[in-house]
């Protein structure tokens, strides 16, 4: 008994519990709660609420003297202050652990205050921070990504076909490997008959939620798919990707003793890291990392809008007139779609360092035809004579401008090659 008692004042994990008693006595939020939080569950939910927000308790009642006081402040100005205590936690926590991940930390404390906000729209709509400031506020992900298209072109050259594939699908649609394992042919329908197909499927992720996700994809792309099924004799009915596999003796799988293995996301993970491993890759080239570059990329060709759609979205939304609206929106925006997140062979890799190689060369051309016309300019400034040449229609010109003139075509003429 007195075990059981010990265990109660203890908390989670051996922890003494969070005292909520001061938050839980603010007239709004207990007069919230005595309405909505009957159940055990949404008990449950509250209590994860007022622990996020009985972090920046101390921060308000410093600033603004009680909770009360803070809700009535502007929305802009609610919204600087959650970020401030972003980027204070951030900046000690780095200080603290400067070879901890730093990234998983700020995100720790950007999921804190998007709780928090969560919460003070339940408490009443004119109660919440300003959303679209707060993702302003939001670092660049562009500066804090751990792979680039690079890495898992490299990575995708060295794969198994299965896994090329299941690495395809996760660059374009930024799905889980979970809800990849799960796609059949049969999931692929038919787009109005156009080349395009779609897959219009619940998450297997968060399946309780009752989650979907809308993704367009070429008749090239599912083709490819489709020859793999061939063959390797899965029915349009079954998972592509998650039946069993021949151990693999090299493999450091668990269970060796045994002759096949179901493949599971954790199997996914371990496939990768063997690769990335034996090539010496770059170790970040993962699925969380992945689903983080898909994003990245994709806000640069999708309207947020249509991105939320792309990746989830709640099943209600989702009526017939509703789902062939959005189909129609992705396959107009499929050109950039794909040039942004399809993988297609090793020449893709080749072309981007080509194309990186070719700019540096353009770059420099351009800085040498910038300092021939200064030096032009110079030279006309000081009014001496300049040379006349004739050219192919028979005119006369300054031999320097002519000179400049076939520079910058020059320039022009490899600028076209390099966007075809």
């Amino acid at each position: 008994m007195k075990e059981q008692e010990k265990k109660k004042k203890s908390g989670r994990f051996g922890r003494k519990p969070v005292d909520l008693t001061e938050l839980r006595q603010i007239p709004i939020i207990k007069e919230h709660l005595a309405k909505f939080a009957k159940t055990k569950e949404s008990q449950e939910k509250y209590q994860f609420y007022l622990q996020q927000l009985r972090k920046i308790l101390p921060i308000i009642k410093e600033k603004y003297g009680s909770f009360e006081k803070f809700l009535e402040i502007d929305e802009n100005e609610k919204s600087i202050l959650l970020m401030e205590y972003v980027f204070e936690q951030y900046e000690a926590k780095k200080a603290k652990k400067p070879d901890g991940n730093l990234i998983a930390f700020k995100n720790t404390y950007l999921r804190n205050i998007w709780t928090i906000n969560g919460f003070l729209g339940k408490l009443g709509k004119k109660y919440k921070a300003n959303p679209e400031l707060l993702e302003a506020q939001t670092p660049n992900s562009n500066l804090e990504l751990q792979v680039t298209l690079e890495d898992i072109l490299k990575l995708y050259d060295v794969l198994p076909i299965k896994y090329k594939l299941i690495l395809k699908f996760m660059v374009f649609s930024g799905l889980n490997p979970v809800d990849i394992l799960d796609f059949r042919l049969a999931d692929f329908k038919s787009c109005n008959g156009s080349e395009y197909f779609y897959i219009y499927k619940l998450r297997q992720k968060t399946k309780s939620k009752k989650v979907f996700f809308l993704n367009v994809y070429h008749k090239d792309f599912y083709a490819q798919v489709a020859e793999y099924a061939r063959t390797q004799g899965i029915d349009k009915n079954e998972p592509i990707f998650s039946h069993y596999t021949k151990i693999d003796p090299d493999r450091d799988f668990s269970e060796k003793n045994k002759e096949r293995v179901p493949i599971t996301p954790k199997t996914v993970e371990n496939e990768f890291r063997h690769y990335i491993k034996k090539h010496n890759l770059n170790s970040k080239t993962m699925p969380r990392y992945i689903r983080q570059l898909n994003a990245t990329l994709l806000e640069d060709v999708l309207p947020s809008k249509y991105l939320l759609i792309w990746t989830q979205h709640k099943a209600k939304l989702m009526d017939r007139h509703y789902l062939k609206k959005n189909i129609d929106k992705f396959i107009e925006f499929y050109p950039l779609i794909s040039k942004m997140v399809e993988l297609k062979s090793s020449y893709q890799y080749s072309k981007l360092n080509d194309q990186k190689s070719q700019q540096k060369d353009i770059n420099k051309e351009v800085l040498e035809a910038i300092e021939l016309i200064a030096q032009q300019i110079m030279k006309n400034q000081e009014d001496r004579p300049m040379k006349m040449v004739e050219t192919g229609s028979s005119e006369f010109v300054p031999e320097s401008e002519l000179q400049i003139g076939e520079k910058l075509q020059e320039i022009l003429d490899k600028l076209s090659k390099l966007v075809q």
